[in-house]
């Protein structure tokens, strides 16, 4: 994700200097890639410093999986 952000950062002001238009998007794609970057580690942070896991809904699915399995036979 770090190499992502600088290889946009690079392209943003690339770009920004032979047409400002395209510096633009590339700003913009740099900011969207920011804030997913911003929000997982803040995901993964919570999971590491709580109980509850970063993905509720994974962490039921494997419950309920080996749930099934564990069930005897009907």
């Amino acid at each position: 994700m770090e190499i992502l952000a600088g290889l946009t950062l690079w392209t943003s002001a690339a770009l920004s200097e032979s047409r400002p238009v395209l510096g633009l998007v590339a700003a913009l794609l740099l900011a969207l890639v920011t804030a997913f970057m911003s929000w997982h580690v803040t995901d993964r942070l919570v999971a590491l410093w709580s109980d509850v896991p970063a993905r509720p809904s994974v962490e039921l699915l494997r419950r309920t999986l080996l749930r099934r399995r564990s069930d005897p036979p009907a």
